[in-house]
């Protein structure tokens, strides 16, 4: 009896040879899977025939980068899907954990997809992007009341961005002293309007040489022995920050692991 059935969800060409395939007497089981020692979140239904073999989902597996031709060996037919016969697989070992219902599957390593990857690393390919201008406003405004005064006060921050960089301009303002009907108080010394500049400044990053340059106002970091200091000019800094795929400092520890095959 041959059985061939298409399945195309599967990359395998699943056929199966003889009645022999045919999966009788099965019990069923629903188990986590740990595959070469490492965990996954897979939860397949496992089939165990009258003979103790265990056979699991083939779409369960195939995407372990195990060998096609060296699944093809254990290939089964349960309910017209296709099933792996992990007993018929030379040199695969698995455990099956009854307590735990648990499945630890150990494939040998000849038997898996070559991988390769290139520690050098390529050159770096600029991604074209298409630059816009636009511009926003961030803003931060507080209206208070005292004796039926009221105040508005307010932090705004304008930024406009281009090509050619970033011009930001930030002030500070307050309105004069009105009333809740929004008549003006007299006699006071907080009824005048007030505008105070805080910072102007054009900022341009390069990216490919990771450097930047800042005209007027600016602000240094402040220390342990003092605070930080506002000052006016020109400022050309390195910034590493524009590349963040760039390590600048050694690496402290370089980790991996390496499953070797059972002797």
């Amino acid at each position: 009896m041959r059985i061939k059935g298409p399945f195309p969800q599967l990359p395998l060409e699943v056929e199966f040879e003889n009645s022999s395939n045919e999966v009788a007497g099965d019990n069923e089981l629903i188990v986590s899977l740990k595959v070469n020692y490492t965990e996954t979140d897979i939860f397949p239904t496992i089939v165990q025939n009258a003979q103790g073999h265990c056979l699991i989902p083939l779409e369960d597996i195939e995407h372990f980068d195990v060998q096609e031709d060296y699944l093809k060996q254990g290939l089964a037919n349960y309910h017209d899907t296709a099933y792996i016969n992990l007993d018929l697989l030379e040199g695969t070992k698995y455990d099956l954990n009854f307590e735990n219902l648990d499945l630890n599957i150990t494939f040998p390593a000849e038997k898996m997809q070559p991988q390769s990857f290139d520690a050098s690393g390529g050159p770096m390919q600029n991604v074209d992007t298409k630059l816009i201008s636009g511009a926003y406003l961030n803003y931060d405004i507080t209206l208070s009341q005292n004796d039926d005064i009221n105040y508005l006060a307010g932090v705004e921050e304008l930024n406009y961005f281009t090509e050619n960089g970033v011009y930001s301009y930030s002030f500070l303002f307050q309105t004069e002293a009105v009333k809740s009907n929004f008549s003006k108080v007299k006699n006071t010394a907080r009824n005048q309007n007030k505008f105070t500049r805080l910072e102007t400044n054009w900022t341009y990053e390069n990216v490919d040489k990771m450097t930047n340059w800042r005209v007027g106002d600016s602000i240094t970091k402040a220390s342990s022995w003092s605070n930080s200091t506002r000052f006016a000019g020109i400022q050309y800094t390195t910034n590493f920050a524009v590349r963040p795929n760039l390590v600048t400092y050694p690496l402290l520890v370089l980790e991996g692991n390496q499953n070797f095959q059972a002797v």
